[in-house]
């Protein structure tokens, strides 16, 4: 038996057979949720943190949630000896483009977001 713990403290008995991924899938999107509206208090009463930490939240809640719709999809999907291997190879090649474009964003924000940090702190120092 595994023994789980919610967020109110109280200790609940849930066989392994039924802790299915999915439904850690679901309790760790509601407790990211939790952890980003707590996230989100702070920052607006310390502005000069920024929200990267809530960003971080929605990025990860984001991907979970991909995940899940992607497990939908693979399920829905023919088996895999009927798919054409020329089809096959460019979804493939597809994924692997529309990943990497996703990564490149994600690094262009990243990098606009910390000179924008660092010439509002700038200011405030001078």
């Amino acid at each position: 038996m595994m023994v789980l713990q919610s967020t109110a403290g109280a200790e609940q008995i849930v066989p392994a057979s039924e802790d299915t991924y999915q439904d850690r899938r679901n309790r760790l999107i509601i407790s990211l949720n939790e952890l980003k509206s707590r996230i989100s208090h702070v920052e607006q009463q310390h502005p000069y943190l920024g929200n990267d930490l809530s960003s971080t939240c929605d990025r990860a809640i984001l991907s979970l949630q991909d995940t899940a719709a992607a497990t939908k999809t693979v399920i829905a999907q023919p088996p895999a000896h009927k798919i054409n291997p020329l089809s096959r190879a460019l979804d493939k090649t597809g994924s692997c483009i529309v990943n990497g474009l996703d990564k490149m964003g994600d690094g262009i924000i990243f990098i606009f977001a910390n000179i924008s940090k660092a010439f509002n702190q700038s200011h405030i120092i001078s």
